[in-house]
């Protein structure tokens, strides 16, 4: 029985590949015959010749695209990711650079999920477009890419073609130039905001399982569907600053704009950054955090209900625990505010003020927006502050619903908008590589 097992397994194998048979099932078959074999030297001869045979088959790694390790270098990587068959979509801001890349149908993903120092692909977020081709998510830190930019600037042009990639953020000009004469890669700027727009109707199109969510009475995330009627709505994108887009989409506004910018302020998430240093003496976000998860805000911030009492609360119509003053407690400390304020609770504070200053503003235009249509605009939150800040998403939500909004919606790959936005235009571009 030995004799046979080899080209059995061959032909099953020839088969599987036909027909898309799982090659698990063929495994389990080739166990079977294993089992029922008495011939020890016939089964040994067998197994050698199976696999040599699937070693022949197997694809030499030199003949395929190549495939992106964790011991690669930044710019090894980058090299590599330059050779990737599909398009590419590229946002690279002060922080984080971001890359979405399309593969075809059945095509192997050829990055690792980390390398270099910072290079991560984000597996969790990958999804299926119809027609069965996948997007990949790719992210690093933006300073690396600087230094590792810097530091190969002597070395000679990579060969090859040179790649046309769609870039959008402050890196599709800043790197331009190190790029072209590094990787022979030519960027095409995108502007950033029509980016974040095209980003966000690109998810809506395709609309990924579990995209949008917001968070319930309980402060429990929640998922929901895509609204009803999602033209207009609003794009609050709250970054180092904040910028407040309405959407008017493919129907255009009376301008002729897929969309506006309708205000924004200068308090966003570099200021809480900013004053977390001088209150909390903290430089990183994650540090921030972890101030902000243990405070109390009742214990700096000034509510209505130490203004008016209860009774006057009720009156007014006003939650009693609605913030009247931030940081106004302070005021009636005697001796020096940080030898009588823990700094968790000015953390908490700060983070309720700086999240607050966007609501207040997104509440404004949402009003603007359902006075000019007769029905109230989806609002959807954005933008690195926002990016795994569960305490801030869950004060919008709050706030959301004290002030009688419709719930507030954020989106798992809201970190993308902008690589997904300049991949939907680089779709759109006939991008001829030289």
């Amino acid at each position: 029985m030995g004799n046979c097992l080899a080209p059995c397994f061959i032909a099953k194998r020839r088969q599987r590949q036909k027909n898309g048979r799982s090659l698990a099932a063929v495994q389990r078959e080739l166990f079977d015959a294993i089992a029922q074999c008495r011939d020890s030297s016939a089964l040994e001869h067998a197994l050698e010749h199976v696999l040599r045979h699937i070693e022949d088959e197997r694809p030499r790694r030199e003949d395929s695209a190549p495939f992106i390790q964790r011991n690669n270098t930044m710019i090894e990587a980058l090299s590599k990711i330059k050779e990737l068959p599909g398009r590419i979509g590229l946002d690279i801001g002060g922080t984080l650079a971001k890359m979405v890349f399309l593969q075809g149908e059945g095509e192997e993903c050829l990055l690792a999920e980390r390398f270099g120092k910072s290079g991560r692909r984000h597996a969790d977020l990958s999804f299926l477009l119809p027609g069965g081709r996948k997007l990949h998510f790719v992210s690093g830190e933006t300073d690396r890419l600087r230094r590792a930019l810097e530091e190969n600037a002597t070395e000679a042009r990579s060969p090859g073609h040179r790649r046309k990639i769609v870039v959008s953020g402050g890196g599709a000009h800043r790197f331009a130039d190190a790029f072209k004469a590094l990787l022979n890669v030519e960027f095409l700027p995108f502007q950033e905001m029509e980016s974040l727009v095209k980003g966000l109707e690109f998810l809506h199109d395709n609309a990924p399982v579990g995209e949008a969510f917001t968070f319930d009475e309980n402060e429990k995330e929640t998922i929901c569907g895509w609204p009803d009627v999602f033209y207009p709505s609003l794009l609050v994108n709250v970054g180092s600053g904040v910028s407040i887009l309405r959407i008017d989409g493919r129907g255009k506004n009376k301008d002729g704009k897929l969309f506006t910018r309708l205000g924004g302020t200068a308090c966003g998430g570099a200021t809480f950054l900013g004053l977390m240093q001088l209150v909390a003496d903290v430089s990183s976000f994650e540090q921030a955090m972890e101030l902000v998860g243990r405070g109390d805000t009742t214990k700096v911030n000034t509510l209505v209900q130490d203004i008016y009492g209860t009774n006057g609360c009720a009156n007014l119509g006003l939650p009693p625990t609605m913030n009247a003053a931030y940081f106004g407690k302070l005021i009636g400390l005697k001796g020096h505010v940080w030898d009588n304020t823990a700094k968790e609770d000015l953390a908490a504070a700060l983070m309720v003020m700086v999240v607050q200053e966007s609501v207040v503003l997104a509440r404004a235009f949402s009003l603007l927006v359902e006075a000019e249509f007769g029905r109230p605009p989806p609002v959807f939150f954005v933008g690195g502050f926002l990016a795994g800040n569960v305490f801030a998403q869950q004060i919008i939500c709050r706030t959301f619903r004290r002030l009688k909004l419709r719930p507030a919606l954020f989106l798992r790959h809201a970190d993308f908008l902008g690589s997904l936005g300049s991949l939907s235009h680089c779709v759109g571009l006939d991008l001829q590589q030289d």
